[in-house]
């Protein structure tokens, strides 16, 4: 009788900490991790919850999946994984507080009207009334609000948001009653104002119609103008704090990770302490509770909460997502939950922004059975980073914090795979741009030497289609022009005249010095090639057509570079062309702005000896493409946003579609892109770039020889260093047949 008792009080004791349900202490002694996934009952209300999240959880506690829960808030993230999954993130209020809902959208359970409409105004700032359900997701104890409906409610306090989601009114996709009362206009007035606007075009079925879009940026800017002050907005109207603040509104933490259990933080020595190798050994572990365990893992997720508390959940091996999203509401019971603690471990702030997907950590500490969550948790007394994530922002940080001696030279250099010779040359001599180039270069040689846990499964259908066309990659083999070192020699060798006051400096590690300097500055240098090898070259001043050079960056650098040359800009952003004339005009710079749609508009007077293009999004490559071969021209072409601009066709007296002018069906076109959109490998997705654009260098090559120019169509596929980058791969056709390694 005495032993029961003195059982009964330690059960009591135990019910205080939350591990009621860890292990039977009279019959077991001992107990399994796995056993307790398990061990919660459905009616255990350990704490009171009170946010939106913990109201969710309820819900699937009481395996209600299909009452309908109405929240109203404000956009502050999306997330868009394709067409048919979207991840949103709200401000709501609850009790007068700011909460953050979180929600899910996918094409299956969206039962109302204009999913597509809805889904490009998810804006940040846009006030929405959402209906969904509560839905669970990968990870054990989490929850999000699957959405079946979307009402419009409010406006984002930004013109170009707020035009966007006029468009979506004028072509129909979203109702028009809503958007009358987002604006705060009658909707006979705004009926009447699209009608106008809508008429006003010189395409009929063009949207993106220079008129169109000037009236409508106009029209635009008097609706925010006019809007009423919202007092529950985020942050007011500051739309610059709304997005770099935005994204960091984080759920509240439970209140009991609030303060550490004495069980977990006393610093008695361990009955024993217990070292795995991987999550499956830890998972069939019968411990006890004086234990202490080490194991390692790769970060599958990372959740951050109020408090500076971070949950990261580890598993053997990254769980891949296919392009078929049905598996993302499975609960994978193969991981670990494992709590970094500010008060726990010291080294809580310096890691937590470390351990981002795609990391692998050594980790210690005690296990906990979280009743009210249903999971196991790791808190974590101890945690070293054994490979950093790919992500080049935390290769970046990570390489910040070798410079700022926050974290031990060795341990950072084989979380990075660098010797640690070169650790110590890089955390101590480069600056900030030659910081962010070896992030960038170390993103690739991690992510290469990961390709087994690719972040997405390819299915053999697409990779077969891929294959389909790889005797384009060997026909035209992708050349690397020079390294990041020769960018600078290569300029003297082209003899750019004025290349060097041409580009202004800026603050190192910015974007403008580890980007778009060198980039600029590569162009440059192969534009001046394909330049030489025109026949009329020194004899008088050439013109260079720019395709979609939005403000002029590479127009203006060219006209202040080179005193042999004419450039002529166009583009359909209004504003940009403004400002890139203003700039040319106050320069004196022989570039020349027009605004025009290059697809649609009739470019034929424009003379052109030589076309380029910088970063031209989706089909506007193949716009560009075609102009040059049309005119017997040279061309400097870089693709980017492979899926962009799928309305766009090939100019001419009958518009052709853009995969007929390359000589392939859609479909294959369409797996394409695709491939070469996959994020999370840039080495499998630049092999696929290879692919798509050496499809494109055989079409404009082809087409060359059907018109008897460039003495065989000779074009190349060239390669500027990917630390600039990962759209690296660019275009490239002589005017005289010429090779530029002649």
């Amino acid at each position: 009788m005495f032993l029961r008792q003195q059982i009964a009080i330690v059960v009591v004791i135990l019910q205080a900490f939350h591990i009621t349900h860890c292990f039977d202490v009279a019959k077991y002694g001992v107990f399994r991790i796995s056993s307790l996934r398990s061990s919660t009952s459905v009616d255990d209300q350990t704490y009171i919850r009170n946010s939106f999240e913990q109201k969710l959880l309820d819900r699937l506690r009481r395996n209600d999946t299909t009452s309908p829960i109405v929240a109203e808030g404000y956009v502050i993230a999306k997330r868009s994984l394709g067409k048919h999954l979207v991840f949103v993130d709200f401000e709501i209020r609850q009790d007068g507080k700011p909460d953050l809902c979180q929600a899910m959208i996918r094409k299956e359970y969206f039962t109302g009207e204009g999913l597509g409409g809805y889904r490009r105004c998810l804006l940040k700032g846009t006030k929405l009334k959402v209906v969904g359900t509560a839905s669970p997701t990968r990870n054990p104890g989490n929850s999000v609000l699957l959405l079946q409906s979307i009402e419009l409610l409010g406006l984002p306090r930004q013109s170009q948001h707020i035009h966007i989601i006029l468009n979506q009114c004028m072509e129909g996709m979203i109702p028009m009653d809503e958007v009358a009362n987002a604006c705060n206009v009658e909707k006979s007035i705004l009926v009447e104002k699209l009608n106008h606007i809508r008429n006003s075009r010189s395409n009929v079925n063009d949207p993106t119609d220079a008129g169109t879009r000037k009236a409508m940026n106009t029209f635009s800017k008097e609706i925010l103008f006019d809007l009423p002050n919202d007092p529950t907005y985020p942050v007011g109207v500051d739309q610059k704090l709304l997005s770099k603040k935005g994204n960091f509104l984080v759920p509240e933490a439970p209140k009991g990770w609030l303060k550490v259990p004495r069980f977990v933080k006393q610093k008695t020595p361990p009955t024993r302490r217990i070292r795995k190798e991987t999550v499956q050994e830890v998972l069939a572990l019968p411990f006890q509770e004086e234990d202490t365990i080490s194991f390692s893992g790769w970060v599958q997720n990372r959740r951050r909460f109020t408090g500076n508390i971070t949950v990261i959940a580890l598993v053997d091996n990254l769980i891949p997502l296919s392009e078929d999203s049905s598996d993302v509401l499975n609960i994978d019971t193969d991981r670990i939950s494992c709590l970094l603690h500010p008060r726990l471990t010291d080294r809580a702030d310096l890691y937590q922004n470390l351990l981002s997907v795609g990391a692998k950590v050594q980790v210690e500490g005690r296990l906990l059975h979280d009743t009210s969550l249903g999971e196991t948790i790791l808190w974590i007394h101890h945690i070293n980073l054994i490979r950093s994530s790919s992500r080049s922002a935390t290769i970046r940080g990570l390489l910040d914090m070798m410079a700022e001696r926050k974290i031990d030279s060795e341990e950072a250099a084989d979380a990075l795979m660098m010797p640690y010779s070169e650790a110590l040359y890089v955390s101590h001599t480069m600056d900030a741009t030659d910081l962010q180039w070896k992030a960038n270069q170390l993103a690739v040689r991690l992510q290469e030497a990961s390709k087994s846990r690719r972040s997405r499964v390819v299915s053999p259908e697409l990779l077969f289609i891929m294959e389909k066309y790889r005797h384009c990659a060997e026909m035209h083999p992708p050349i690397m022009t020079c390294t990041l070192a020769e960018t600078a020699l290569t300029a003297a060798r082209f003899k750019i005249p004025n290349a060097i006051k041409a580009i202004p400096m800026g603050v190192p590690g910015s974007n403008w010095m580890a980007k778009k300097k060198p980039q600029l500055e590569w162009m440059g240098q192969q534009i001046r090639s394909v330049l030489a090898s025109h026949p009329d070259f020194g004899k008088r001043k050439l013109n260079i057509l720019d395709i979609g050079g939005g403000k002029g960056s590479l127009a203006n650098y060219l006209g202040q570079a080179m005193d042999d040359v004419y450039v002529h800009v166009v583009d359909i952003c209004a504003g940009a062309v403004a400002n890139g004339e203003a700039k040319a005009r106050r320069l004196e710079l022989p570039v020349n702005f027009q605004l025009a749609d290059a697809s649609s508009s009739d470019l034929d007077v424009i003379k052109a000896d030589v076309v380029v293009a910088l970063h031209a999004c989706g089909h506007l490559s193949d716009i560009a493409l075609a102009h040059a071969v049309n005119r017997d021209a040279g061309f400097v072409i870089v693709p980017c946003c492979f899926n962009s601009n799928p309305h766009l066709t090939i100019p001419g007296p009958n518009k052709t579609a853009v995969h007929d002018w390359l000589g392939l069906p859609e479909s294959d076109w369409n797996v394409l892109k695709l491939l070469a959109e996959v994020q999370g490998d840039i080495p499998f997705a630049n092999e696929a770039i290879g692919i798509l654009c050496a499809v494109r260098a055989e079409a404009a090559r082809s087409r060359m020889l059907q018109r008897g120019t460039l003495k065989g169509g000779k074009v190349e596929i060239r390669q500027f260093p990917i630390e600039y980058s990962t759209r690296n791969t660019v275009l490239v056709g002589t005017c005289d047949g010429r090779r530029l390694s002649d």
